[in-house]
């Protein structure tokens, strides 16, 4: 039988041996790396929020006015059902320099630097001058193997080069890994 004490045993010790290990990691990391080691994963935290929140954004401008032609071309032109779409979590980036920056800044309170560091929007320069890099093209989110949301595809709707566009490398998103 599958689950006689012969079978199982290994995989207790096994089991053992790694929760020992993570807990001696754990030991090893202290006072300011392990502040520093907390930091750096609610900031991962804070991107995956984020790009969460963006998605949902992305979802509802496809289902608003500004969206009606995005829809149409997905529908029409690609013969896509609404099932399709809202299974694939598509979105629309409307045509509009600020429109998502406003959003996650003004609305969503999220800081200009952690907006900035999940490739969502630019900076001119270094300057004030933020824009958003997603303009007029379908989105198609990008997840990790856990199911978050880690980046975005956009394809341009209006000619726009490139035609396909990807949010750039980040602290959570690295495109050979994925």
């Amino acid at each position: 039988p599958i689950f006689c004490k012969k079978n199982i045993e290994p995989i207790v010790h096994v089991n053992a041996f790694i929760k020992g290990v993570s807990e001696d990691i754990i030991e090893l990391i202290e006072g300011p790396q392990l502040e520093a080691h907390k930091k750096q994963l609610s900031r991962k935290e804070e991107l995956y929020k984020i790009l969460r929140v963006t998605k949902n954004w992305f979802k509802s401008q496809l289902r608003n006015s500004l969206g009606v032609e995005a829809m149409k071309y997905l529908t029409s032109k690609r013969n896509l059902s609404n099932k399709i779409i809202d299974d694939f979590e598509l979105g629309f980036a409307p045509n509009s320099w600020n429109d998502l920056f406003n959003y996650l800044s003004k609305v969503e309170k999220f800081p200009i630097n952690l907006i900035l560091a999940s490739g969502l929007a630019i900076s001119k320069d270094n300057s004030d001058k933020i824009y958003d890099r997603f303009r007029n093209r379908l989105i198609v989110p990008i997840h990790d193997r856990q199911g978050r949301v880690v980046a975005f595809g956009g394809r341009s709707l209006d000619g726009q080069e490139p035609k396909y566009l990807n949010s750039p490398e980040s602290e959570i998103f690295e495109k050979g890994k994925m």
